[in-house]
């Protein structure tokens, strides 16, 4: 039955019990003093006409009511077509008798619509219908994600955010993985571990990470997020019981046990910069799988914690980096496409990717847009370089960075490869990045293991001399790039075509009537000079091997569950003083030297408590003394090293040499070597002595 008969049915049923319904005491009253039967019989067709009057303000019977009238109407334009088709002259005129009809109902319609309207204005408005506006006035339109204008998050900003786009389809691992392997062989893997945790109490759904059966519930975890306006976006809240624990957990970094942040994760298992402090204990222990579990259990944590208008598919969920709080979930989905990579699922990492960006397109506190060409590359999103090359990086300053420089290139020849279509454009892309950048060829050939001829190699425009210089960042961007898309070049139908390329660039500098090739030198002289902080954070969250950071960022301890704040941090709460008295592990500070000569020892134990007010008191009276001698003492800090170097080699020494007596006891005893020893011991006390 359609729906339309089922409204004339319920219709005629509310007619049917209208009738039904006894007249009041009103209406009584009226038939006792009325003069006679004609009045009687108005009044009560009037009052009738008033109760219909009355039922009909429910707006939803106003709504059916339009709907049966258009109805009426689609039926009566059918039967009018049909009567036109049949070229009958009386089915003209019945034709023109209901158009007639037609436009009175419209006007009947129009009344209605404007009854409506102003039955919504009076009525207050219903909690649903502010809320679904308020997503609205936010989001935008869903479909272009893309409700803001240039002029408030900027010209790149505004042109970044339709490629940012995420498909929550690609955000689940196990759909790349049913692709590559097969689906057999993952829904097998899947049904296992069913079956094992069989008995397990349900989960709550997700969109980022598959939760474990063996995780706890995210009930009462006290992390909530708020909504801080349309320029703000959304922040992270913690709770009062979540700030205590907080600060145990910065407490517990102090102190340089691990032990304190496994009690915290047994008391609170979704704390969230403990999950991540553990998960770099165990990638240090080479346990790598379960590493990922914990970054994926802190994503579950967080990701429960959404705001209700925080919608990932939009593209417009602004989360600050300079609140402490939003800074764990940035760090989450860093490290979580890192393990992505690892795995081999690129498709997964590279959406990923997108929805890290998508949450401060403008600032891009971790330098998203480093490796987002390295996961597009190896996904084979070959289409969306092409579209960031022609609808984002417009000027060429934006181009002229190592990783978009090789890999835009990359991305047309491919392209050209797969359509077979000719490669120009390609070409001419990447002679330009040669020529900005051509001491990039020699360390992408050494990490490919490829051995350039002789004309290449001896070239010196190819020399990598300039990489050398301290003052440039030019050498620790090139690595990185080079370090993490080789595998993207080490193709023999890429390799041929950057040869062919080097060639023709040979060819335009032995000419040298380009204008280019002192253009851009000049550029790269004055570019590349102080990394950002947020270039600072990827090469620490990178994890390549070889690619140290800049000397001046090694001079403060850096911390891994919050690396290199912002100094324009917005602070929520402050943590109050701490009681846990620092280790000698965490309150040393004489060089690297020293700490390994003194682990050396046997009696060194770098979670032995310092007693700070005697440590004080002893540099004070040595302060005086030196004071007393003229100030003319080596300074204490270096006379403690060298001390401690020659006890420590000293204490070598003696277990060197009383080994080696119990080795090889023809040598001699220890009587005869003794003396030789103690007028050792009594040299290094006149050089321990001396100034």
């Amino acid at each position: 039955m359609s729906s339309r008969a089922l409204r004339r049915l319920q219709q005629l049923d509310f007619e049917h019990n209208e009738e039904k319904v006894p007249k009041s005491e009103d209406d009584d009253d009226v038939d006792n003093d009325a003069d006679g039967d004609l009045l009687s019989t108005n009044q009560a067709t009037a009052k009738k006409k008033h109760k219909k009057q009355r039922k009909s303000n429910n707006l939803f019977e106003l709504l059916t009511q339009r709907e049966e009238d258009d109805g009426k109407d689609e039926d009566e334009e059918n039967n009018g077509s049909i009567e036109v088709a049949n070229g009958s002259q009386s089915g003209k005129v019945q034709h023109e008798a209901k158009s007639s009809t037609k436009k009175k109902k419209k006007r009947s319609n129009k009344k209605k619509d404007k009854e409506t309207k102003t039955l919504q204005q009076q009525e207050p408005e219903d909690d649903v219908e502010a809320s679904l506006r308020e997503v609205n006035r936010i989001l935008g339109d869903l479909q272009t994600g893309c409700s803001m204008d240039d002029g408030e998050q900027g010209t790149f900003s505004a042109k970044v955010k339709p490629l940012l786009h995420i498909d929550y389809r690609h955000l689940n691992p196990e759909m790349e993985l049913k692709r590559m392997f097969g689906a057999e062989i993952v829904r097998s893997e899947h049904h296992q571990r069913k079956r094992q945790h069989r008995n397990r109490p349900l989960q709550r759904s997700s969109r980022l990470v598959q939760p474990k059966d063996t995780w706890h519930s995210t009930g009462g975890s006290g992390l909530s997020m708020k909504y801080l306006g349309e320029q703000e976006g959304f922040v992270f809240e913690h709770s009062p019981v979540y700030q205590k624990i907080q600060h145990q957990f910065s407490d517990a970094v102090e102190s340089g046990q691990p032990e304190y942040i496994i009690n915290i994760l047994r008391a609170h298992p979704y704390h969230i910069d403990a999950l991540l402090q553990m998960a770099e204990f165990q990638r240090a222990n080479e346990d790598v799988q379960t590493a990922a579990e914990t970054i994926e259990k802190a994503l579950y944590g967080m990701e429960c914690a959404f705001h209700p208008l925080f919608n990932l598919a939009s593209g417009n969920c602004f989360l600050n980096y300079r609140y402490p709080e939003n800074r764990s979930f940035y760090l989450c989905l860093f490290k979580h496409i890192l393990n992505l990579g690892r795995r081999g699922c690129n498709r997964t990492a590279f959406e990923f990717c997108k929805l890290l960006l998508s949450l401060d397109p403008t600032n891009d506190p971790l330098d998203c847009m480093s490796m987002i060409d390295y996961f597009a590359l190896r996904a084979q999103q070959y289409d969306h370089l092409v579209r960031l090359d022609t609808e984002v990086l417009t000027s060429k300053a934006m181009k002229h960075v190592p990783n978009f420089a090789m890999s835009i290139p990359l991305a047309y020849f491919k392209l050209a490869v797969q359509g077979g279509r000719e490669r120009n454009t390609a070409d001419l892309i990447l002679q330009d990045s040669l020529l900005f950048f051509p001491m990039m060829l020699m360390p992408l050939l050494d990490e490919c293991s490829v051995q350039p001829d002789k004309l290449v190699k001896t070239h010196p425009f190819t020399s990598t001399a300039e990489l050398h210089d301290n003052t440039s960042e030019l050498q620790r961007m090139i690595m990185l790039y080079v370090k993490r898309c080789q595998p993207c070049w080490k193709e023999a139908e890429v390799m041929t075509w950057l040869e062919e390329n080097v060639k023709a660039v040979i060819e335009i500098v032995k000419k040298g009537t380009d204008k280019r090739l002192e253009e851009y030198e000049i550029l790269r002289k004055k570019r590349f000079r102080q990394p950002p902080l947020s270039l600072v954070r990827h090469y620490f969250l990178s994890e390549i091997q070889g690619l140290g950071l800049p000397r001046h960022f090694l001079s403060s301890p850096v911390l891994s569950h919050d690396p290199f704040p912002p100094p324009d941090s917005i602070i929520s709460y402050t943590r109050p003083a701490s009681n846990v008295r620092p280790t000698v592990a965490s309150q040393d500070q004489s060089g690297v030297l020293r700490s390994f000569l003194q682990s050396l020892l046997p009696t060194y134990n770098p979670y032995e408590p310092v007693n700070v007010s005697a440590r004080q008191q002893h540099r004070e009276e040595e302060d005086d003394a030196d004071g007393a001698r003229g100030g003319n003492a080596i300074p204490q800090q270096i006379q403690q090293s060298v001390q401690a170097i020659m006890q420590a080699m000293r204490q070598l020494l003696n277990e060197q040499f009383h080994g080696g007596n119990n080795n090889h006891p023809e040598q001699g005893n220890g009587r005869e070597d003794q003396p030789e020893l103690e007028e050792n011991d009594r040299e290094w006390e006149e050089e321990d002595g001396l100034g």
